[in-house]
């Protein structure tokens, strides 16, 4: 599915190479693409805590609760390299309103896991929660052939832009002769954050989950979209490509040449 939205902007010729831009006429078209996909892949985000007086005893519950968690992912054929176990870690927790009272050690771990098969979300999930973990949440809705799809969504949006910037320019009697610069994101976005991930796209799902909470394992559909912002150059219909201009034999320029830059000036 395919929504297209356009935003362009029909320039008049001026010359701004300080801001990069091209010194003849030209349009700035946007194009849009999106596809609605059903996921196949979840990640899941949880920890293991225990609070105890001897920091001993708070780690051996943790490590604990771990053996069991790895033998249930297991038994969901989930395999080590969908699988990050951070090491664990400890804090000394005191109550700072009762004089810095000592209320003990507290241990966690938390784990990462890549969920393949969506349909073992639920049982999954409340077994999790039995064994038990804490801050169990949804952390991200993903698609397996993402970059595939990413690929397909480019292309139909580099359509959808030309096809936009097509329609403006006729409209105003100009047709469109070349390209002068793409990008997946605005131009003033692009300076602004670059380097840019383009790769980085899916549906986050927030949220965490208890015993005492009504639990809901429906995944829903989620939009992957690309947009493709391209500045094209153009010129009036019908215009036959313009000869160069001519230097009188007398040596003065004529009217609207470049003039040359005198010796030792820096041109551009």
């Amino acid at each position: 599915m395919k929504k297209l939205i356009l935003l362009s902007f029909l320039l008049s010729a001026v010359c701004l190479r300080a801001d990069g831009l091209p010194n003849q006429p030209y349009l700035y078209a946007i194009g849009f693409a999106k596809r609605s996909v059903s996921a196949d892949q979840l990640r899941i985000r949880f920890s293991l805590e225990a609070r105890e007086k001897e920091s001993v005893r708070a780690t051996a519950i943790v490590e604990e609760r771990a053996k069991k968690v790895l033998a249930l992912l297991a038994t969901l054929s989930i395999t080590e390299q969908d699988i990050s176990a951070a090491s664990v870690s400890t804090q000394l927790k005191y109550d700072e309103e009762k004089g810095k009272e000592f209320l003990g050690y507290d241990v966690e771990r938390e784990f990462s896991v890549l969920l393949r098969d969506v349909a073992r979300y639920g049982e999954l999930a409340k077994a999790l929660l039995d064994v038990p973990v804490d801050g169990l949440s949804l952390e991200k809705i993903g698609y397996s052939k993402e970059k595939s799809l990413a690929t397909e969504l480019e292309e139909d949006a580099r359509k959808d832009a030309r096809k936009n910037a097509d329609r403006i320019a006729a409209s105003f009697g100009m047709e469109v002769v070349g390209v002068y610069a793409i990008s997946p994101v605005s131009f003033s976005e692009l300076a602004r954050r670059w380097p840019y991930d383009f790769e980085d796209f899916g549906y986050a799902a927030g949220g965490r989950a208890s015993k005492s909470q009504s639990l809901s394992f429906v995944i829903p559909p989620f939009t992957v979209s690309r947009e493709a912002h391209v500045i094209f150059l153009i010129r009036p219909e019908n215009q036959p490509n313009q000869p160069p201009l001519q230097t009188p034999a007398s040596g003065t320029p004529a009217a609207g040449a470049p003039v040359a830059p005198p010796s030792g000036a820096a041109g551009r």
